[in-house]
Parts: C-alpha cells; structure tokens; sequence
C-alpha cells in the first residue's frame, strides 16, 4: 500500500485544529477496570463473561482497536492526517478531517453500499496492522500497545512531511514536533523499529523519515 503523504493543507484559518499531546500514551486500564467491575458486582454475572469473552475473542482492548481502527481509517484514505503550521512557534499542529464525501445525488441504496465498502476497507486493514500493534507478540493488543502503536505510526508521517517543508535534521524536526531532543531521538528508533517490523511482515506504507545528520534505520 502506498501512503502519500499530504499535501500543504488548504483548510481555511478558522478552521478547528486538534493539538496533540507528545507525552507516552497512558497505562492500560482494561483490566483494572474489569476487575473493578467484577469487585462491584460481587460474582460474575453472564454480561460480563460474554464481554470478556468478545474481548478476547478481537486479540485487543476496546481502547487498542480505537486506536489500530484510526490509523486503518487514515491509511485507506477515510480520514485525513493534516498538518498546520503555528507561525508564532514554527511547530506543527495535526488535524484530522474526513476523506470520505459521498457523491451528491446518491440514491439511499447507493450511500448504503459506500459506507459498507469504506468500513470493509477499515477493518480488512485494521487485521493486516494487528501484528505490527501487538509489540511483546503475546496475541492480544492491549490499551497502551494500541496507543503506542498509533502515535508511532502518527510521528513517522508528520516526521516525514515536516522534512518535506523543513530542514531535515533532528533539531529542526524535534523542534517542529515539540518534542525535545532526548524523547524525539527514542521516538525515531522505535519508529525505525516498528518501520523494519512492517518490512518483514510485507505491509507497505510506513514512510522513512530521511533526517540529515542521522542513521536510517536503528541497528
């Protein structure tokens, strides 16, 4: 699959921008939230088994496949990835906008079948990522592999397209992220990692981030 980075976004100013948070995503909270429904309940109760039971079922936390579906949507072109540049910090905010419209004009039936192939594509893709989420290869995804997993995916592109606008180097490009050099030299390697990861298991799409000055790939 072939990922294209986006393009100078074309939003108009008063358009409503989502500033992301650099930090390390936080910890799973799945199970400590089952054991604190079980707790309250006092004994397990039939809803609860079966909840479990489609969790494990799915191989991920409700949380982990939020996060695998979002980055799915954005490889298959449901939703954009945008960047917008903040002239007073010269860093780089993201924004995320739908990239689907359906014709106008379309008959009911006709929107019917679009959403239906737009969801099939979400989820064939989201299957295809669930290796590359599950870092310890234990089988199941949890929360905090999930969020790993797509902030990961989401620096490797605005890396990448930061170094299409920018000098590419570590200390424009932490710069333009926020991030400080320290984290954005750990973010980079597993990025790599996770880049060489998705080369093994044929899933294409994972940009290079081509900084001058550093080494591609992290032996």
């Amino acid at each position: 699959m072939k990922v294209d980075l986006p393009s100078k976004p074309r939003w108009p100013a008063h358009s409503r921008r989502l500033r992301m948070n650099k930090t390390r995503s936080p910890l799973p909270v799945m199970a400590v939230g089952a054991l604190a429904l079980a707790a309250c309940c006092h004994r397990s109760t039939p809803e609860l088994a079966d909840y479990m039971e489609k969790i494990r079922a799915t191989g991920m936390s409700e949380g982990a496949e939020t996060s695998v579906r979002a980055v799915a949507s954005i490889r298959v072109g449901q939703t954009l990835l945008m960047f917008n540049k903040e002239a007073e910090t010269g860093q780089y905010d993201r924004e995320y906008r739908s990239g689907a419209c359906p014709l106008p004009g379309a008959t009911r039936e006709q929107l019917e079948a679009w959403r239906k192939r737009l969801l099939e594509g979400t989820q064939k893709e989201l299957e295809r990522l669930k290796p590359l989420a599950d870092f310890d290869r234990s089988g199941f995804i949890t929360t905090e592999e999930g969020a790993r997993f797509r902030s990961l995916y989401e620096f490797g592109v605005e890396a990448a397209y930061i170094c299409q606008h920018e000098p590419c180097t570590p200390a424009s490009v932490s710069h333009a992220l926020g991030i400080v050099m320290p984290a954005f030299s750990d973010h980079l390697g597993s990025y790599q990692d996770l880049r060489r990861r998705a080369t093994e298991l044929h899933i294409a799409g994972f940009v290079p981030v081509p900084l001058v000055g550093a080494k591609e790939e992290r032996q």
